[in-house]
């Protein structure tokens, strides 16, 4: 891991000489930035590199003088947040525990940070491992979250002021108009990224049965099938030996970062699809959205340990075996439109809520960049 780390900075980190201009708007981690700054309307800003995408060296130089090698990470990144000198510091990457300590170690920004994925118990043991070794509280100004069930999360482990408006993107992709979900076509949401990997391969095993359930599912019933995931294009053939035959589309990952556009795409093509889900984040912003869509997480408790669910909900169910498993589907799809809104709203303001095109955020970041 270390040998890896040294041959990225070697060989593809940008080594920047100049002193980091002041603005008033500072990003911590260049992940997941440029389309939420575009998403609201944040502009003039300037980015911290967390992960080794570039170094500044006139920072770098700076730490080295002052307090030397010691913690000497740690350093450099509060030397660079003190030279920018901002209004306001903003993480769209919400799972590092480091950005929580900044608000003790340089008091005059404010700190926000924004929740990018459904988070479970591995989050809140990470954090509490984390806090327990550094021995530190960690704080921000404020944490923009998905529902409630991430206020109780996040409060265990972060003291800031909380907001729960959902996601940041399925807020500003969200079109009441452009919905028309057609009852031909499946959509299954993947929320894994390995199948080789130990970490995920038990929770692969559960979207290997969920799926090969609907490829019996869309051949009895002559659906259209798409696997989409956060695998590589380049996985697809290794993917396919893991499941039944069936004719069924791949939708992965590709290298270049997508564009504007082509996330506005992907949100309208799940506007017309009935989707099916895990735990996927993209599968509770369809909630959010009152799209027809369905989980089949066996660890749907993980993702709320303040309340037990049933085995099976309006959206959620554990299936025991395939009959369970189609007619769950089948249930789900004769609900007039009227009834299944009025049934999953309590559970969408649980896992994720809606702000309409980020109203509320926008509103408060205006309120903290005019502030003297």
């Amino acid at each position: 891991m270390f040998l890896r780390k040294v041959f990225k900075v070697i060989f593809f980190t940008k080594w920047i000489f100049q002193k980091p201009e002041k603005k008033r708007i500072l990003i911590f981690d260049r992940v997941n930035s440029k389309l939420a700054c575009k998403i609201l309307n944040l502009s003039n800003y300037a980015v911290l590199d967390a992960r080794y995408e570039s170094i500044n060296l006139y920072v770098g130089f700076i730490t080295l003088l002052n307090t030397g090698y010691k913690n000497y990470v740690e350093n450099y990144i509060l030397n660079y947040v003190k030279l920018t000198n901002p209004r306001i510091v903003i993480t769209f990457i919400d799972n590092n525990p480091f950005f929580y300590r900044l608000k003790k170690l340089y008091k005059e920004p404010s700190y926000l940070s924004f929740q990018n994925g459904m988070r479970d118990d591995n989050f809140s043991i990470s954090f509490s491992k984390y806090i327990k070794e550094k021995k530190i509280k960690l704080t921000a100004d404020h944490l923009f979250l998905f529902g409630e069930n991430d206020r109780k999360r996040y409060s265990k482990f972060i003291r800031a002021k909380v907001h729960i408006y959902g996601n940041i993107k399925n807020n500003f992709f969200y079109n009441p108009g452009r919905i028309n979900q057609k009852r031909n076509s499946i959509i299954f949401l993947s929320s894994q990224s390995s199948v080789t990997s130990k970490a995920q391969s038990k929770f692969f095993d559960l979207e290997k049965e969920i799926f090969n359930y609907l490829i019996k599912y869309c051949k009895k019933n002559k659906k259209k099938l798409v696997f989409s995931s956060k695998y590589s294009v380049n996985d697809e053939n290794n993917l396919r030996k893991h499941f039944d035959n069936g004719s069924w589309s791949f939708v992965g990952k590709k290298k270049k970062v997508k564009s504007f556009e082509e996330i506005k795409k992907i949100y309208e093509n799940l506007n017309k699809c009935f989707l099916v889900f895990n735990s996927s984040t993209l599968g509770f912003e369809a909630l959010a959205r009152n799209l027809k869509c369905v989980s089949f997480d066996k660890r749907l408790n993980s993702l709320d340990t303040f309340k037990k669910y049933p085995k099976e909900g309006i959206f959620w169910m554990n299936p025991q075996n395939y009959k369970e498993f189609e007619r769950k589907i089948n249930k789900i799809l004769k609900i007039p439109k009227k009834k299944w809104i009025y049934g999953i709203k309590k559970y969408s303001k649980k896992f994720m809520t809606h702000d309409h095109k980020n109203n509320k955020t926008i509103k408060i970041l205006k309120k903290l960049l005019e502030k003297d």
